[in-house]
């Protein structure tokens, strides 16, 4: 009974029609091009009258319109006025956090201090190839210099 049913439907499938005008898919075999014809010039058609085409360029030269003429914009600065000019010293501050996770194997931390005027501080961080990087810095009004170790 099952193999009549197989026998039945794969006969069903080869005989089958196509459904709902649909094209057979195109062959992608060689394709040879078909000549294209020279185009006629004909004149053009419009509610004026024809218009000729002509067959070759005009002997007389195009002349290009003339260059715009511009003028310089004037430019009005006004200037900027503000109040005296205070030298704020900076603000003290201390702070620090860090963060081990013994499941990832993620340590993290930072340090940094400020007199006002001077800036010290430090951070780490555990690497992928499993080093430590520390970087110690410091900082004032003539920049920032870093000394970075490996562990």
């Amino acid at each position: 009974m099952k193999a009549a049913i197989f026998i039945v439907s794969i006969v069903s499938t080869i005989m089958a029609k196509p459904q709902y005008g649909v094209p057979p898919p195109p062959s992608y075999g060689y394709y040879e091009p078909q000549p294209i014809e020279a185009a006629q010039h004909t004149p053009a058609e419009s509610k004026y009258g024809s218009v000729p085409v002509p067959s070759k360029p005009q002997d007389t030269p195009v002349q290009a319109p003339p260059a715009p003429a511009y003028t310089q914009p004037e430019v009005v600065v006004q200037p900027i006025v503000s109040g005296p000019q205070e030298d704020h010293p900076g603000m003290p501050y201390d702070f620090d956090w860090s963060v081990s996770d013994d499941d990832s194997q993620n340590l993290y931390s930072h340090k940094e201090s400020s007199d006002g005027i001077i800036t010290r501080g430090s951070w780490q961080v555990l690497l992928p190839d499993g080093r430590t990087q520390i970087t110690t810095f410091e900082a004032d009004k003539d920049g920032y210099r870093p000394v970075i170790t490996y562990q």
